[in-house]
């Protein structure tokens, strides 16, 4: 328990009357706090009064918060869904309810309540680039399925999604469940200050998936960057001090030691008075950070941005956060958009051999310790078209559609046997250790669909490729062509100039080629 909290129970007793034993409190935000309790799998929701921080007994708000906790657990979530939903209420009159969680799970907020100086190693710390985009992704890819029931989440925040405490894990769990909704269910506007979109700020509309678009954003920036997208020159100091000239980006040639002044504040007799301008920000009315069209409210504050967005991440971003995206809902991405693109910065991702940290292949030397980096192997993933047996196929109309004689095609010289679209790539360190070819890179999948290893490659004194899917794949090297059953492994020397072919189904190939780089 902490201060102000003396006068709630050391337990609470739910509905079951099973009883559970409060430890600490893992996290608040503005409709409740969350508990953990001695069975580390089980956590408690309950709603407190914001003065005295007491857990709120009051039978008539127990029927209230209890109908809406019904309407939760009646919503048609898939069971796989990482999501800590209600389990038993509490014993009347305490408001709240219990839920199950992974143990060992932190709020996401540990991304980002780093220090005032030394983010760089804080950064590192903590997981660094790679870690935060394979949190966000997998936080993406929760969203984007429950956005296609459709169902609205409502309240993303920092203290609302959870994470492995262990750096080298990147489990992901929603909590707080309590707000969910069908998106036709929605009456009112839930927001955690800080994180809600703009026209729910405003109030001129309920909660929907768009809405949850902006939150995710909101936070993604924060994690990613360690500074709020909002909390620029403009907004913070009303345009009333100057931390010098902009900068675009961070001199490579840098010493991280001497970027303390990310985080650089005005000295107290420069503070500006209190203005209105966190609201606008918050209403939509104020530029990000990063607005390609507007730098009225640029700062050089947090993780320098070259090094942690993406090109397809910046342009989500400015899609969500500029002029059309703060006004007009229906121009932001979808969570599936967000899904792509970070699973995609993920895997262009290398680690640096000195000081640990991770950072795009596209850096010939570590943003943090400016240390070359080592060649690694590049994997291009594409799709190869078979265009003669596709238009071949679509010219052979079923007999049933020649009721409709005037309908006809008019014959087209094919010129191309073959089309190529690119699907990805994946970047490797050559560094020994085991690597995987997931099915979202091998195989065109769905979003209910478990993300799994299908090649797995090996690597030490050689290089072993290990069929671990039901396809077979083609192997193609300088010396030899192979195909590989499941569970069959080739070995070569290295992955330069080694491509292969997956089929899927009769018209097209997925196609893997390797280079170094």
């Amino acid at each position: 328990m902490q201060l102000g909290e003396e006068k709630n129970p050391n337990f609470l007793i739910d509905e079951k009357n099973y009883k559970h034993h409060i430890v600490a409190k893992l996290g608040e935000g503005g409709q409740g706090a969350v508990y953990s309790t001695r069975d580390e799998n089980v956590v408690i929701k309950v709603v407190i009064d914001e003065e005295t921080q007491e857990i709120i007994q009051n039978e008539e708000m127990y029927e209230q918060f209890k109908q809406t906790i019904d309407e939760v657990r009646i919503l048609n979530l898939p069971e796989d869904l990482p999501i800590a939903k209600p389990i038993h209420m509490l014993k009347k009159p305490y408001n709240g309810y219990i839920m199950r969680l992974l143990s060992n799970m932190v709020p996401i907020k540990t991304l980002i309540n780093g220090p005032k100086t030394g983010l760089s190693q804080f950064y590192i710390d903590t997981g660094g680039l790679k870690h935060r985009l394979e949190i966000l992704q997998k936080a993406a890819r929760i969203l984007a399925r429950v956005h296609s029931l459709p169902v609205v989440y409502a309240d993303i925040s920092p203290e609302n999604i959870f994470i492995s405490a262990d750096k080298d894990a990147t489990e992901v769990w929603f909590i707080d469940a309590d707000n969910m909704r069908y998106t036709i269910d929605f009456k009112k506007a839930i927001f955690t200050p800080g994180y809600g979109a703009p026209e729910i700020v405003k109030s001129t509309c309920s909660n929907n998936t768009l809405s949850d678009v902006y939150s995710f954003a909101l936070l993604a920036f924060e994690v990613l960057a360690l500074q709020a997208p909002f909390e620029g020159e403009l907004v913070v100091n009303g345009g009333g001090w100057d931390t010098g000239e902009a900068e675009d980006s961070w001199d490579e040639d840098t010493e991280v030691e001497e970027q303390d002044d990310w985080d650089k504040t005005p000295p107290d007799d420069q503070q500006p008075a209190t203005n209105d301008y966190y609201e606008k920000a918050a209403r939509g009315e104020i530029p990000w950070i990063e607005d390609e069209n507007d730098n009225r409210n640029f700062t050089k504050k947090g993780i320098p941005r070259n090094i942690i967005l993406s090109p397809a991440i910046r342009a989500l971003f400015q899609r969500t956060f500029g002029a059309e995206g703060r006004s007009n809902p229906a121009s932001r991405p979808t969570m599936k958009q967000w899904y792509d693109v970070l699973q995609q910065a993920v895997d262009a991702t290398v680690t640096c051999k000195k000081c640990t940290s991770t950072f795009y292949i596209g850096h010939n030397t570590c943003p943090f310790c400016n240390e070359g980096r080592d060649p690694v192997f590049y994997g291009q993933i594409y799709d190869r078209y078979f265009v003669k047996e596709i238009v071949d196929k679509i010219n052979n109309t079923d007999p049933g559609l020649k009721i409709f004689p005037e309908a006809k095609l008019e014959e087209e010289s094919i010129t191309d046997e073959v089309l190529y679209s690119k699907v990805g790539f994946k970047a490797f360190d050559q560094t020994p250790g085991v690597n995987y070819f997931y099915n979202v890179h091998t195989d065109d999948i769905f979003l209910q669909d478990d993300v799994t290893p299908m090649i797995e490659l090996k690597q030490s004194s050689i290089i072993s490729i290990k069929n671990l899917s039901d396809r077979v794949i083609e192997i193609e090297d300088k010396y030899e062509q192979r195909t590989l059953y499941k569970n069959e492994i080739y070995d070569c020397r290295t992955l330069e100039d080694v491509k292969l072919q997956i089929p899927l189904g009769e018209l097209k190939t997925r196609n893997i080629s390797f280079r170094v780089i």
